[in-house]
């Protein structure tokens, strides 16, 4: 597929000691949040993963799920390293534009956990 075909997606990115938060978009519609996480600066990881839930908490889709605390599990997984993905269902977003996304999410998340120190 050209790289032409991929314009309308975009990637926003926050990383800190390899520690990464990123959205991805389609048509500047929300489509993926993720976390990825290598283990290796266990303290930020921990408050990125704060910062991560509590985004997830805060939509509308999450608390239409009525649970008590939704993604509370990540704060328990230890296994590394670990690349969380959340796609957000939007009628805006094509199925091919997800697929799209989860391949991207799928490269990126890859160059970075498996980067050498």
């Amino acid at each position: 597929m050209p790289i032409e075909q991929l314009n309308h997606l975009a990637l926003q990115a926050s990383q800190v000691s390899g520690v990464m938060l990123a959205t991805y978009y389609a048509h500047d519609t929300l489509a993926a949040s993720t976390l990825l996480l290598p283990g290796k600066a266990l303290e930020i990881e921990a408050e990125l993963i704060g910062m991560f839930v509590r985004s997830l908490r805060s939509t509308e889709a999450v608390n239409r799920l009525q649970t008590v605390e939704p993604f509370a599990a990540l704060f328990s997984l230890a296994e590394r390293p670990l690349h969380v993905v959340v796609p957000w269902a939007q009628a805006a977003v094509s199925e091919d534009d997800h697929q799209l996304i989860q391949q991207l999410s799928t490269h990126v998340a890859a160059a970075l956990l498996t980067a050498p120190d």
